[in-house]
């Protein structure tokens, strides 16, 4: 192959390592990239062309922009004019009212005589005394409870301690046992709770902290049941209001209810 030897200047060489990778790139090699890379552009379509593509998208994305900046301020400029007419209105309003007010004065006297007649007059109605259109409370016997099914607790306290839901109820029933003297061997075997010594939360059981044990979560019918039972069974008696949802397949759908052995 002939070669030629061309001269080149010191900053054209500086700019040509530049571009090179060392250990593999000779002058030849990086001027013959630099033609490969001139071939390929000159097989793409012009820069200019591409170039205003992008301009005219460019210029089509502001033209909506701006277009959208425009429909927003309309929008404020009308909501500015409907709440100076409605600041207006409200004014005129307030102004009617105050005639009104004169007007009726006028005609009955001063404000100091309406509010002393106002006074008169609600003296003279009979206010219902408290609990005359408050619901009727159904009474259950607590060992002969109806279906409990689609209730909620309203309140329910057992020896200072208060719960809200049937199987809180369960809960703090065996821990008010435990706290009586009984041991977890005899708690055991006088609940009718499903009971787990220690730490247990699969198959639907609760741990409760306090007593370090694990209490199987049951229907509102059996929490009840449980819970009744254990409290009869340490003495303690469970003061309890519940009631029934809007549920057509409730025993008593919106009454409220509570137990006493009065029943």
């Amino acid at each position: 192959m002939n070669k030629n030897q061309i001269t080149i200047s010191e900053s054209v060489y500086e700019r040509l390592k530049q571009l090179a990778d060392p250990f593999e790139d000779t002058p030849e090699t990086v001027i013959l990239n630099l033609l490969d890379f001139y071939d390929n552009i000159s097989n793409i379509p012009e820069i200019s062309t591409i170039l205003k593509g992008i301009s005219d998208d460019i210029h089509e994305i502001t033209a909506g922009v701006a277009k959208a900046n425009a429909t927003v301020i309309s929008i404020n400029e009308r909501m500015a004019a409907i709440l100076d007419n409605t600041n207006n209105g409200c004014q005129k309003n307030t102004e009617t009212a105050a005639e009104k007010s004169n007007t009726f004065s006028a005609i009955n006297g001063t404000s100091e005589d309406y509010q002393k007649s106002t006074v008169e007059i609600s003296q003279k109605i009979t206010i219902p005394e408290h609990g005359e259109n408050e619901p009727t409370i159904k009474k259950f016997n607590p060992a002969k409870p109806p279906k409990l099914a689609f209730t909620k607790i309203i309140s329910a306290q057992i020896d200072g301690k208060i719960a809200t839901g049937w199987n809180e109820l369960v809960a703090i029933v065996h821990e008010i046992a435990l706290s009586s003297g009984l041991t977890k061997k005899d708690l055991s075997m006088q609940s009718l709770s499903k009971i787990f010594d220690g730490e247990y939360t699969e198959d639907g059981y609760r741990y409760i902290k306090a007593i370090d044990m694990s209490i199987q979560n049951v229907s509102s019918d059996f929490a009840w049941r449980n819970a009744y039972y254990l409290a009869n069974e340490i003495g303690k008696i469970i003061e309890i209001t519940f009631k029934w949802r809007d549920d057509n397949r409730a025993s008593f759908p919106g009454s409220i209810a509570m137990f006493t052995k009065d029943v």
